[in-house]
């Protein structure tokens, strides 16, 4: 059973394995599906190795031990933090940081060249006043 929040190193590391493009995006998807669709424990490194063997990603359980691939992880985390991501799912696109399912519909929006964020709401959100004060 899935639960939340669970430890992602097994499934991060997964895809910064060596492989083409094409196998990545459809790891990237599996493992999505799988943690948010499918309510598997993606906690797991078995879990994960099953998703990758479905991918056409094999021997992912021993690779992902690799402290190459430790590193770029650590690598992509520091990188990502100072791009300003905090959490996922997170899709930079130009400088525009989109997080979170529910940010698909303004991506989509972006991606077509709409502003995703009315004049009016902007307008709205800055006349709330605060409720507290940092001292």
């Amino acid at each position: 059973m899935f639960s939340h929040p669970f430890n992602p190193l097994a499934s991060l590391r997964a895809t910064l394995l060596d492989m083409d493009d094409e196998t990545r995006e459809r790891l990237v998807t599996k493992l999505f599906a799988a943690t948010w669709a499918e309510s598997r424990d993606v906690g797991s490194p078995e879990v994960v190795a099953e998703i990758c063997a479905e991918a056409g990603v094999h021997d992912a359980l021993e690779r992902i031990k690799d402290p190459a691939i430790k590193q770029r992880l650590w690598d992509a985390n520091h990188e990502a933090i100072g791009l300003g991501v905090f959490g996922v799912p997170t899709m930079i696109v130009e400088d525009e940081l989109f997080w979170g399912t529910d940010s698909f519909p303004h991506l989509e929006c972006y991606l077509a060249g709409d502003d995703p964020v009315r004049r009016e709401d902007v307008e709205s959100w800055l006349a709330v006043p605060a409720s507290a004060h940092r001292q």
